[in-house]
């Protein structure tokens, strides 16, 4: 078993071979006046290294993530919770969701898929307590209401509280298509018009 080689020559750290230069998924040590010059092998599933730890990874092989330079977890074949998969100068990573507040799980670094703390995704992925208006409390996320529906809570595409009020001028012509569930339910139809102008509005009663 070799245990130094020639001047100019690196001793493979697990096969115990001279080379005159390391090959692929090797780290060159370029040694001291008293620790000769090695290929020390890159962590499991590493391609690029500069030492034998996992913290020393700079790529992975194909299909195989690496996490952020602070967070070392060598190379994974998928992003845990809390991180989503992105690419960065042609390196597959894992970065973490703390850019945005009380995110559990994320597709990028601005649209989380899943809150914590009983909060609600929404429509612009950050996280929040309530849902903005014409919006009802889905699964874990903010769902927007039906077309002209200004209040709805029961999901379901024709699920409509209140419809919003339509104005128009009697000199044109609109034609309007509005579904409603009607089931179980009772309606009131309120038309008035004010200077030329027609009002329309609908409510589940």
């Amino acid at each position: 078993m070799c245990t130094k080689c020639d001047l100019g020559y690196y001793l493979v750290s697990d096969t115990n071979e001279c080379v005159a230069s390391c090959a692929d998924k090797y780290y060159a040590y370029e040694g001291t006046q008293t620790n000769p010059k090695k290929c020390i092998k890159c962590e499991r599933n590493c391609t690029v290294c500069s030492g034998d730890k996992v913290e020393y990874c700079s790529k992975c092989e194909p299909g195989y993530f690496l996490y952020d330079e602070n967070e070392p977890q060598g190379c994974q074949s998928q992003c845990d919770d809390g991180y989503y998969e992105t690419t960065e100068n042609g390196t597959a990573k894992c970065k973490k969701c703390s850019v945005i507040n009380n995110c559990l799980t994320c597709e990028s670094q601005t649209q989380c898929t899943k809150c914590g703390n009983n909060q609600y995704v929404q429509a612009d992925g950050s996280c929040g307590d309530t849902c903005p208006e014409k919006h009802r409390k889905g699964d874990g996320y903010c769902e927007e209401c039906p077309p002209l529906c200004s209040e709805c809570q029961e999901s379901g595409k024709n699920k409509c509280d209140v419809i919003q009020t339509l104005s128009f001028s009697k000199t044109k012509h609109v034609q309007c298509h509005v579904e409603m569930d009607m089931e179980k339910s009772r309606t009131q139809l309120q038309i008035g018009h004010a200077r030329n102008v027609l009002i329309i509005t609908v409510k589940r009663v």
